[in-house]
C-alpha cells in the first residue's frame, strides 16, 4: 500500500491510498484506491481495511463486464444473429421474426441495461404493446422473442434470476357477440 497527498477542488488536503492486486482472469495488475482525510497510523489501517474490501469485492464479482454494460437492444441483435445461424428457418420466417423483434424494440428504451429489467417494466412494455392495438398473436410472438433474448443472455453472459419471465401476462381481447356468432355460423352446414 502507498499513498499520495493531494489538494481537492475546495483547497483541502487529502490522502489517496493505493493497493495493487493481480486480476486472476486477465493475469494483469490492477489497482484500487480510497481517499481519506488524514495520514496517521489509524487512517492507514482504515485505508488498508477498505482497500482489502474493495479488492475482495472485485475478485468475487463473477459478473462479466460485458453484462454490466449490455443493453436490451444489443442483446436482441446478438440473439437475432444467433437465431439466423442456428434455427435453420426459411428466409420468410426470419423476416417475420425480424419484423416482430423491431416491433418489440420500439417499446423498450434503447439505453436500458438488460440486467436491470424487472417484471414491472416488462409488464409495462407488453401492456403498452396491447394498448397500441397490436393483435394478440403479435403480442404473443413478441413475448416469445423477449423470453428467447433473456434465455440467450442467460446462456452466453450468465444472466441470473429470470423467474419474472413466467409472470408476464398478455391481455386477451374480449370477442364481441357478433364475432362469436360469425365464427359459429362459419361451420354450420345447411
Amino acid at each position: 500500500m502507498w499513498y499520495e497527498k493531494f489538494t481537492n477542488k475546495h483547497g483541502e488536503t487529502k490522502y489517496r491510498y493505493y493497493e495493487k492486486y493481480k486480476d486472476p482472469l486477465t493475469n494483469k495488475w490492477r489497482r484500487v484506491s480510497v481517499v481519506l482525510n488524514k495520514n496517521g497510523k489509524q487512517s492507514q489501517k482504515e485505508a488498508q481495511r477498505l482497500l482489502n474490501e474493495r479488492i475482495e469485492a472485485k475478485l468475487n464479482d463473477n459478473t462479466p463486464t460485458t453484462l454490466k454494460s449490455l443493453t436490451f437492444h444489443v442483446a436482441c441483435d446478438e440473439w437475432f444473429q444467433n437465431y439466423i445461424k442456428t434455427s435453420g428457418s426459411k428466409r420468410t420466417t426470419i423476416k417475420t421474426k425480424l419484423s416482430k423483434l423491431n416491433t418489440l424494440k420500439k417499446f423498450v428504451d434503447e439505453d436500458i441495461l438488460i440486467n436491470k429489467i424487472t417484471l414491472s417494466y416488462a409488464q409495462q412494455v407488453f401492456d403498452e404493446l396491447d394498448s397500441k392495438g397490436y393483435v394478440y398473436q403479435v403480442n404473443k410472438d413478441a413475448l416469445s422473442i423477449f423470453k428467447n433474448v433473456f434465455e440467450y443472455t442467460r446462456r452466453i453472459y450468465k444472466l441470473q434470476d429470470l423467474e419474472f419471465l413466467k409472470d408476464i401476462t398478455l391481455n386477451k381481447r374480449i370477442k364481441s357477440y357478433d364475432e362469436v356468432k360469425a365464427k359459429r355460423n362459419k361451420y354450420l352446414e345447411l
